[in-house]
């Protein structure tokens, strides 16, 4: 765990403490010691029924130091069989995360794995249909489209220090610099691992992409090729994964820009996305 990490960690404990003490703001307080989400624009007092749990998965499969891949297994309501899972997590002190964006160019995730070569690419957020972001991202330090409003998450690299953040919580500043970065919504857990109670979203079923960071600073990808789960069952089935100790996670887009393209020395995986994509998220060797 780099020492970055650490020290965002405390901080976010520090600011959790500190929010109980404090009246509750436009957003109420910071939740602490309870499953409650911080309250926001995407919270609500409903949860979504847990589904049936999991079958124990598979270790980790070990690809490079510091760079492992797992399959897993997803129960859904009314669905007999289980929903194949495909989780990534990479060591940010090892690897480099990069965002990369062609507006006139969009292509496949296995079209941008082509142009890259990079050890993984993935689907990154929304976008317009002039391929423009919904939301803002941050290709070698330039700024492509505008912040969501006290909303969502977002994938920041700082230098060497990749985190993610809950927008609610931590408001995008126009002065604060980042070399890369990437905005989504909503937020599916809280830091400390409180899950977001949607209020606004419907129970569509569909293909996820989502993007964690795990409590040892790890960046935890998660795809779901299936289109047969909704977020409320994607965010009960976080939770429910305590071995992934997942500290906070957010939404990518999903649907047919669901993708991940892997190819790790002789490893290769492939989930094809079903449409051509602005932007990509990938990871490079250090």
């Amino acid at each position: 765990m780099s020492a970055a990490y650490r020290t965002l960690a405390f901080f976010y404990v520090v600011l959790s403490l500190v929010a109980c003490n404090m009246p509750a703001g436009p957003f109420g307080a910071t939740p602490v010691g309870t499953r409650t989400p911080l309250p926001d624009a995407e919270a609500s007092a409903t949860p979504s029924p847990l589904p049936p749990s999991a079958t124990p998965s598979p270790e980790w499969e070990e690809l490079l130091p510091g760079f492992d891949l797992r399959s897993m297994e997803m129960w859904i309501n009314g669905i007999d069989m289980p929903v194949d899972v495909v989780v990534a997590r990479i060591d940010p002190d090892q690897f480099v995360f990069r965002v990369h964006y062609s507006p006139m160019n969009p292509g496949e995730v296995s079209d941008w794995q082509r142009r890259l070569g990079a050890l993984l690419v993935v689907n990154g957020g929304f976008f317009q249909t002039n391929n423009q972001p919904r939301g803002l991202i941050v290709v070698d330090g330039q700024r492509f489209g505008t912040s969501f409003d006290h909303h969502g998450g977002m994938l920041t690299v700082s230098d060497d220090t990749v985190s993610i953040r809950s927008l609610a919580q931590f408001p995008y500043k126009s002065e604060e610099h980042f070399n890369q970065a990437v905005q989504c919504s909503p937020m599916i857990l809280y830091p400390g691992g409180f899950p977001n109670q949607f209020d606004d979203i419907a129970p569509d079923l569909s293909r996820r992409t989502a993007v964690a960071q795990d409590t040892q600073g790890r960046i935890v990808f998660i795809v779901v090729d299936e289109g047969v789960a909704s977020l409320y069952q994607l965010r009960d089935w976080m939770v429910e994964q305590t071995d992934l100790d997942l500290f906070v996670a957010f939404n990518l887009d999903g649907g047919y820009s669901t993708g991940l393209e892997l190819s790790v020395g002789e490893r290769s995986l492939s989930i094809a996305s079903r449409s051509k994509i602005p932007y990509v998220i990938a990871v490079y060797p250090r």
